[in-house]
C-alpha cells in the first residue's frame, strides 16, 4: 500500500526501493567484515609491536551460529518482515522493479546533509560514552579509506575513554561483554581484541592516536 501511495504521488519508483535497502544498509550496526590485516595495520606501533595473543578469542567453533540472530533493538528502522523481504515482496508484485532503474538526482543540499550525518555517528557515538562501537566505526571507516585523518582523532578520543574506564575498573561500562547468543563472528573478534589489551597497551595506543 505504501509503494503504490508513492508511485501513485508521481515520484521515482525506484527510489522506494532504494530508501528500503538503505535502511538495510545503515540500520542499527552489523559489525561484519573488519578485516584482521586492520589489526595489524592500526596497532602494529613503532613503541608496540603488534602481539598475535591480542586477536586470541573463544573456540567459536563450539557455537552454532545457524542459531544467531540479531538483537533487537529499540532504535532500529525494521519491523516485521525485515526489509531485504519487504524489497523481494515488491519485486515479486511489481514488474518496473524488477528492470534496472536510477534514483533521483541528489540536491546539493541533501549531499551536504548525507555527509554531514556520515561524519556525525562517531562523534554522537563518543557523546553517548558508546566508546567500543565508536571504536569498531573508526576502524571500519579506516578500512574502507574514508577520511582517515578525521577517524584516527576519533579512534584517539576513544581508546583514551576506553584506557581511563579499565584504569578505573568501569571497562564493563562501556565496552560489551561476549555474548555468542546475540553478536556475530566477526564483533566477537573485536571485544576478544579489546579485553585482551592490557591497561599498560590501552594506554600506548591512545597515546599514538592523541598525539
Amino acid at each position: 500500500m505504501g509503494y503504490t501511495l508513492f508511485k501513485n504521488a508521481n515520484y521515482n519508483s525506484y527510489d522506494f526501493v532504494s530508501a528500503l535497502e538503505l535502511y538495510s544498509q545503515y540500520d542499527t550496526i552489523k559489525p561484519k567484515g573488519l578485516e584482521v590485516a586492520t589489526y595489524r595495520k592500526l596497532f602494529d606501533l613503532p613503541q608496540q609491536p603488534f602481539k598475535d595473543d591480542w586477536l586470541q578469542g573463544e573456540d567459536y567453533s563450539k557455537y552454532d551460529y545457524s542459531l544467531y540472530k540479531d538483537a533487537l533493538s529499540e532504535d532500529s528502522l525494521s519491523t516485521h518482515p525485515v526489509n531485504s523481504e519487504r524489497v523481494e515482496y515488491l519485486k515479486e508484485l511489481f514488474s518496473e522493479l524488477r528492470l534496472p532503474g536510477e534514483l533521483s538526482p541528489q540536491s546539493k543540499e541533501l549531499k551536504e546533509l548525507d555527509e554531514v550525518a556520515y561524519y556525525a555517528v562517531v562523534s554522537n557515538q563518543f557523546n553517548m560514552e558508546q566508546y567500543g562501537v565508536a571504536i569498531y566505526n573508526c576502524m571500519l571507516a579506516i578500512q574502507k579509506g574514508n577520511d582517515t585523518q578525521y577517524f584516527y582523532k576519533w579512534l584517539g578520543l576513544n581508546f583514551e575513554q576506553i584506557y581511563l574506564a579499565r584504569k578505573n575498573y568501569r571497562l564493563n561500562k562501556y565496552l560489551a561483554q561476549l555474548v555468542p547468543s546475540e553478536q556475530s563472528e566477526s564483533y566477537q573478534q573485536f571485544l576478544s581484541f579489546m579485553w585482551n589489551l592490557s591497561l599498560k597497551e590501552l594506554e600506548v595506543i591512545a597515546k599514538h592516536y592523541a598525539d
